[in-house]
């Protein structure tokens, strides 16, 4: 019977607890829901600085919950990120300037109230205005006009006479009077015997010098065709005459002696 008891006495003496904790918590919520809104009252206020729009109390439709009434020399709210208001204290002289815009308030943070010390414009940080890349100007190539080319000329007017069956030698001058030009030449219409060649040019252009060798073996008047060109594409020619003879033979004359005088 008393073991019982004892446990009967338990059991009301838990209950009796749990309903005495239920109690308390009703108790604290309705604390809370009195003294205002939570997000109203959050302590994320930097220390002792709160950033934020600063707005007045007939606007705060802006704020989530219910707003605390404000106490102190004036009516104002700073307006945070979320909707989250916070009471302030704070003259009407130094807030009035500022209503609508962003605010670093100064001061104390006491219960659900923030005592305001100092009340400045935040300056934002402004976005920085990216730098234009100036898009480069294709530089413009000029094509050098090429100077006006110069045909080559033959120098040369005439030619040695030459003999049949006798050695010969002869030479052919052309220049250009652009002088880095590279010339050519062609000799035709020699005779029987002779040919062109070598012919010499300088490293630095500009002339030339063929020569005509050989043995011509018929004699005979020959119009030489000579062709100069150079490498742009300039030339010219001229008929150069070459005559080739046959040397008559020395008749050596007898000497003629003292009369014979026949007796």
């Amino acid at each position: 019977m008393k073991t019982k008891m004892k446990k009967q006495n338990k059991k009301t003496l838990f209950s009796a607890l749990l309903l005495l904790i239920g109690l308390v918590i009703i108790f604290g919520v309705a604390l809370l829901l009195k003294t205002g809104n939570f997000n109203d009252q959050s302590r994320a206020s930097y220390g002792s600085i709160l950033i934020g729009k600063l707005i007045s109390d007939s606007d705060t439709t802006q704020c989530v919950g219910i707003p605390l009434p404000v106490k102190g020399k004036g009516r104002y709210r700073i307006l945070r990120d979320k909707g989250v208001c916070t009471a302030l204290v704070v003259s009407k002289s130094l807030a009035e300037p500022l209503v609508g815009k962003r605010v670093i308030a100064t001061g104390i943070l006491k219960g659900p109230y923030f005592y305001v010390k100092q009340l400045t414009l935040s300056k934002s940080t402004p976005t920085p205005t990216p730098k234009r890349t100036p898009t480069p100007t294709p530089s413009v190539s000029h094509t050098p006009t090429p100077s006006t080319n110069h045909p080559p000329l033959i120098q040369t007017t005439s030619l040695p006479t030459g003999y049949v069956n006798k050695s010969y030698n002869a030479k052919v001058d052309a220049s250009d009077i652009d002088s880095g030009d590279a010339l050519t030449m062609t000799i035709s219409g020699l005779p029987f015997g002779l040919k062109t060649g070598p012919c010499s040019v300088p490293v630095s252009g500009g002339k030339i010098t063929c020569y005509i060798s050989g043995t011509p073996i018929q004699s005979g008047f020959f119009n030489l065709k000579v062709y100069v060109s150079d490498n742009r594409g300039g030339s010219s020619s001229k008929s150069l005459p070459l005559s080739i003879i046959t040397q008559s033979a020395k008749v050596t004359p007898t000497p003629i002696g003292p009369p014979v005088v026949v007796r």
